[in-house]
């Protein structure tokens, strides 16, 4: 099996790259190269980085003018063209457990087309989502919530074709991660978790999906977010036009003063995009 380690560099998360680069340099295995996609670094950063890891190095460019989102299908298409199996990902600015690419290795089954495993916060031991499931086998798992990022999952491409790689190449996506997974699922793709391995994952101003907060601002952008989502799924799923209509109709409830989003915070959810109370607020607000 050909494994490769895949990230896309970019100059807003170099001041983090000796953290990241000892993380991959400390991996309990030498099964796997390492496939970087350069961003926006200049030759001499893009070289740093690539001259002081201590695998097999694939180096790519991504393509001027490309969106996150692109980048990121840009970087699951080369893998695939080039033949490797299983990509593992990773985001640059966090980092990573000694074994979690032999651990993903060694749990690997044909069967399944994705992987996932603990987040915890960076340089520590305090885990972001304590009950991660077993297996992930319905897209209602992540209708309306999402535990599965860039950085702590792997993606079986031998089950992945080129035709819905294509479908991943959508413009404006506000969280690839959480389309990506979806769209996997829709078509019928399955998921492992893997125990025992980790991601550090570092929450700073650049991301999107941070830590849940009961602010007013961060739930407000959570159904930004959910309404930006469901727009781009509805085409796949007549059910994403329900989501959208519940969702839009609350965000003019709320703006109009309507709604008090503070009384309907779920504190028991813990995935990202999963802090209100939905099915409360469809009961009591009839929309």
């Amino acid at each position: 099996m050909k494994v490769a380690f895949g990230t896309v560099v970019y100059k807003e998360s170099f001041k983090y790259h000796q953290e990241f680069i000892e993380s991959i340099n400390n991996q309990d295995s030498n099964d796997f190269d390492i496939v970087l996609l350069n961003d926006n670094l200049n030759e001499e950063e893009f070289n740093k980085v690539s001259n002081s890891l201590q695998k097999k190095v694939i180096t790519w460019y991504g393509k001027p003018n490309s969106l996150t989102s692109e980048l990121r299908v840009q970087l699951i298409k080369n893998a695939k063209e080039n033949g490797y199996d299983l990509l593992i990902l990773g985001d640059f600015d966090d980092t990573f457990s000694r074994n979690r690419v032999s651990k993903i290795i060694s749990e690997y089954e044909d069967a399944f087309s994705f992987y996932y495993n603990d987040l915890y916060y960076i340089n520590t031991q305090r885990k972001f989502f304590h009950n991660l499931p077993q297996h992930i086998r319905r897209i209602d798992d992540i209708m309306e919530c999402n535990f599965l990022g860039l950085s702590n999952t792997a993606l079986n491409l031998k089950k992945i074709d080129y035709k819905l790689i294509d479908k991943l190449n959508e413009k404006n996506i506000l969280v690839f991660d959480w389309y990506m997974y979806s769209i996997l699922l829709k078509n019928t793709h399955i998921g492992k978790k893997i125990e025992d391995c980790k991601t550090y994952y570092r929450i700073h101003e650049n991301n999107i999906a941070g830590e849940n907060k009961d602010k007013i601002d961060d739930i407000k952008r959570e159904i930004n977010v959910k309404i930006n989502h469901y727009m781009r799924l509805r085409r796949f799923d007549t059910q994403y036009n329900g989501l959208l209509d519940f969702y839009k109709r609350l965000k003019l409830e709320v703006d109009n003063g309507e709604i008090l989003l503070l009384n309907y915070i779920d504190r028991d959810n813990e995935y990202w995009w999963g802090r209100l109370k939905s099915n409360k607020i469809r009961v009591e607000k009839n929309l």
